[in-house]
């Protein structure tokens, strides 16, 4: 098989394997979602049997038993509770208690990628979780922990429950050692879900990788045995030997990738949570195993995102045409893979004519920016004059109007004199001053020249 077949076949298998991690981390994610609210969901968790079973197992000794916190005696049915305890009742009435909430570990464990809602309710109903304990106390107690009800002495006096101290403390060690056991079987679940997934997931892509390169290889090693460049045990040979390695390298890709998307898809931000949500890994793990090194170099910063299209040239190119191909393959010749491996190497053939308008798009760029690095020269220029311009003609408004408020005021206070001394010389002084700071003339400044321009016959007024 030459170099350009090899090529083609790792693209290829990378869809191939591609779409099947987008598979299996949408189904982990359906598998592995919670509820958001404990409210309204408490049947997924609470084990009612489960609560049952520990009541009934307890009374099957035979023995008398008493609540461990109070110790006072407990009985099973409500009416015998009543018929000898009268109005104390609840206080001898049998009830099985979560020592830690279940709602506490639906909230602990409502965001984790690898805990279910079976384990939650597993763990949760487990023996060591249930307590077999008064109504008065379990009644009260609801959806605290042993520390925040047995804890706070305020509250059980409240709801008339009285415990020696000695109670209390032992109480709230009993439900520190419930939280411990939860998280350490929570702890093994996850591990157990993690490994199991992995196997799964990575059975599913090495079938589906090696399925596709069994065809393809199939029909190539066909073609070179027709042309006499293999014998057909040859061929056989390199068939097993690629199917193989392909199935070998989809089941850890596709297993790793899947635990390391379902894993991200919890993380507290939102973009990595959407890439995850987007078919992102998918993608990425098919053009990673069609484009070898290259992007790993992107990535490290030793080559740019031009050369980086450049480098991956025809095979880069080729991921989307050979993808397309695939399925238009598969739906002509309706044989598992058969027909999906024709288009894939009829895709490949295609992205030979893909790749060079590629490359004549990005040298059209290169002329673009070069022509756009000169107008954004020249504007900076002009821009940068326009603001010195801009700056003076600020500066020199902004004297003016200083000049002329100044000038304004002096002669508004000498108008407010005139019209409380009565001193129309000072008046005309005032409007005058104002006048100037504008360039005008009122053209009289005393009582004289008043009395003139009126006694002027050539002089002209207007309304």
């Amino acid at each position: 098989m030459d170099k350009e077949e090899k090529e083609n076949e790792g693209v290829a298998t990378g869809i191939v394997v591609g779409n099947e991690i987008n598979q299996e981390v949408a189904r982990l994610h359906r598998d592995y979602s919670k509820p958001v609210k404990y409210a309204g969901n408490r049947h997924r968790y609470d084990s009612a049997s489960a609560k049952v079973n520990a009541k009934l197992e307890l009374f099957k000794q035979g023995k008398i038993v008493r609540d461990p916190n109070s110790g006072a005696e407990l009985l099973l049915r409500k009416q015998d509770a009543k018929l000898k305890y009268g109005r104390k009742w609840a206080e001898h009435l049998a009830e099985t208690d979560h020592t830690v909430p279940v709602q506490k570990v639906h909230q602990e464990y409502k965001n984790d990628a690898w805990i279910s809602d079976a384990d939650i309710r597993e763990v949760t109903n487990d023996a060591d979780n249930l307590q077999v304990i008064s109504r008065q106390q379990n009644n009260a107690k609801r959806a605290r922990t042993n520390e925040e009800f047995y804890g706070n002495e305020e509250y059980l006096e409240e709801k008339g429950i009285k415990l020696s101290a000695k109670a209390r403390k032992k109480a709230i060690e009993t439900g520190k050692k419930a939280q411990q056991d939860i998280d350490r079987k929570m702890l093994g679940k996850k591990i157990s879900n993690i490994g199991k997934e992995f196997h799964n997931t990575g059975l599913q892509g090495a079938y589906s990788a090696g399925a596709m390169t069994a065809a393809i290889s199939a029909t190539n090693n066909i073609v070179a045995v027709i042309k006499g460049e293999v014998t057909p045990e040859e061929a056989l040979k390199n068939v097993a030997k690629d199917t193989l390695t392909s199935a070998s390298t989809g089941y850890l890709v596709t297993g790793s990738t899947a635990v390391i998307a379902q894993s991200l898809s919890k993380t507290s931000s939102p973009f990595i949570r959407s890439l995850v949500k987007s078919n992102v890994p998918g993608q990425v793990v098919s053009a990673v195993m069609a484009t070898g090194g290259t992007l790993l170099k992107y990535c490290k910063g030793e080559i740019n995102t031009k050369e980086c299209i450049v480098e991956l040239g025809q095979t880069g190119v080729s991921i989307c045409a050979t993808g397309y191909a695939m399925a238009a393959g598969q739906a002509l010749i309706p044989i598992p893979f058969v027909g999906a491996a024709v288009g894939a190497m009829v895709g490949a053939a295609m992205s030979g004519g893909l790749w060079r308008d590629l490359q004549a798009a990005i040298d059209s760029s290169d002329r673009a920016r070069a022509e756009y690095e000169e107008v954004k020269r020249l504007s900076e220029q002009v821009i940068a004059q326009l603001k010195q311009e801009r700056e003076a003609f600020e500066k020199a408004t902004q004297a003016l109007f200083a000049q002329r408020a100044q000038a304004i005021n002096e002669g508004f206070a000498l108008i407010c004199e005139a019209s409380q001394e009565d001193d129309f010389d000072t008046l005309t002084a005032g409007l005058d001053t104002i006048a100037k700071a504008f360039d005008k003339d009122i053209m009289i400044r005393n009582m004289d020249e008043f009395d003139g321009m009126m006694k002027d016959d050539n002089m002209a007024f207007e309304l």
